[in-house]
């Protein structure tokens, strides 16, 4: 296997290796969990999946197949599975690894009402965004998921999700920023390693603004948003009984 072909696959399990060892401390004991985060990975999949396969088809994004294996399911390439699972699982150990930390309760970052106000915002770009359907999908689903954040009064980790989301945002952009071809790695001792000198995924320019940091699109902000605030929601929601998910609290 040529090793370009490989390199979406390789994206996801990077992410994944350091989390999924770290999940066996003793002190955390995530792994152990899993009747918290296997439901929190899995059921936002019901959404995201069909959401992904409709938008493949309709062109709205697309994968480069020089940097798959080939191996397609419902009409995407396995690695985009495994992406719904390996990065989901990163970061939900990551926001749980800050929540069991004795300064793991940050004050809130922002009021219940400056978020109300943000997820309008996000609404509003959402329908104005129309008829680009990833611009007006992605910030419709945030604003969303937004509401459902703020309308949980007894929602944990809370204020960890979103100072979570702050430290997330670096990985976030290394590993988007070479999936969207992000101009650091055409360097040739880079691009090299990465095995990417164009874009892993892209998008049509017909359905987003053309906003991006870096080389990534603005809408894959709000999206990363949607699918990290439902795995978080639920994982907060299914262990908020527990005496260490009590703690965080808000």
């Amino acid at each position: 296997m040529a090793m370009g072909h490989s390199t979406y696959l390789l994206i996801d399990l990077c992410s994944l290796i350091v989390p999924l060892l770290c999940s066996f401390d003793k002190r955390l004991k995530f792994f152990s969990k899993w009747k918290q985060w296997l439901p929190a990975i899995l059921l936002p999949m019901v959404i995201f999946i069909p959401w992904d396969i409709y938008f493949t088809e309709q062109r709205v994004w697309g994968f480069s197949p020089e940097y798959l294996i080939g191996v397609n399911a419902l009409g995407i390439p396995i690695e985009e599975w495994l992406f719904f699972i390996c990065i989901p699982y990163a970061c939900l150990f990551t926001f749980a690894a800050l929540a069991t930390l004795e300064r793991s309760t940050p004050k809130p970052l922002v009021g219940r009402l400056s978020l109300a106000l943000f997820a309008i915002g996000l609404a509003l770009v959402g329908f104005f965004g129309l008829p680009r359907w990833y611009t007006a999908s992605a910030f419709l689903m945030a604003a969303f998921v937004l509401f459902l954040w703020i309308s949980n009064k007894s929602a944990p980790y809370r204020k960890t999700f979103f100072f979570g989301l702050l430290i997330i945002l670096i990985p976030f952009t290394i590993v988007n920023g070479i999936l969207t071809g992000l101009e650091f790695f055409h360097y040739p001792i880079l691009s090299e390693m990465t095995s990417v000198t164009e874009e892993v995924v892209w998008y049509s320019a017909d359905h987003h603004l053309g906003w991006r940091l870096f080389s990534i699109p603005i809408e894959d902000m709000a999206y990363a948003l949607s699918l990290l605030g439902l795995n978080f929601l639920i994982y907060s929601l299914l262990g908020q009984r527990q005496p260490s998910l009590n703690r965080v609290m808000v």
